[in-house]
């Protein structure tokens, strides 16, 4: 998916997901919000790195629900995240 996205193709991307299914969502709305976190993050460390990074972690929390976290590498370590 992110290599066919004009935006994100080319950054490298460090991919932190646990095993198993433990989200109860739907999975497009869930690839859409991934695939816009993603192209934000591109957006930002394309043109303010020479050598643009991308991070996703997904952490499943101990209260319940999930993490999604995207980190870029523009300034510094700057995560985006959204708790479900």
């Amino acid at each position: 998916m992110c290599e066919a996205d004009p935006v994100i193709a080319g950054i490298p991307l460090d991919v932190s997901v646990p095993p198993g299914p433990w989200l109860d969502a739907d999975p497009d709305l869930m690839a859409q919000v991934c695939l816009n976190l993603l192209r934000k993050a591109a957006t930002a460390t394309r043109g303010a790195s020479d050598t643009p990074q991308i991070g996703f972690t997904v952490q499943e929390m101990t209260q319940g629900g999930g993490r999604i976290e995207v980190s870029d590498m523009a300034w510094e370590f700057t995560p985006i995240a959204a708790n479900m």
